[in-house]
C-alpha cells in the first residue's frame, strides 16, 4: 500500500493484475507438494486419486489412523487443504 501511493499506482488495479499469477503459482505449488509426498491430503474413492507407495508419508500417516493398515497396500489419497 505503501509503495502504491509512492509509485503512485491504484492499489486495486495492482491486486487486480496479481491475483491471476499469485492463483497459478499456488496451484503450481500444491501440485509440487502433493507429487512429492509431503502434502499427500485425504483418502478417497474418486477416480483421481493417487496411491503412494508402501512406507511414504501417506501410507504412514494411514498406518497411524489404523493399524490395519499396515497389512493392506496404500489408499488412493487426493489433495486437500487439511489432513
Amino acid at each position: 500500500m505503501f509503495g502504491c501511493r509512492i509509485l503512485r499506482i491504484d492499489s486495486s488495479a495492482l491486486a487486480d493484475a496479481i491475483a491471476p499469477s499469485a492463483g497459478v503459482a499456488l496451484a503450481l505449488v500444491r501440485g509440487g507438494c502433493f507429487l512429492s509426498g509431503c502434502c499427500f491430503g485425504k483418502e478417497t474413492t474418486l477416480p483421481w486419486g493417487g496411491v503412494f507407495p508402501i512406507g511414504s508419508p501417506a501410507h504412514v500417516h494411514q498406518i497411524s489412523k489404523s493399524l490395519e493398515m499396515m497389512f493392506e497396500s496404500p489408499h488412493p489419497v487426493a489433495p486437500h487443504s487439511t489432513l
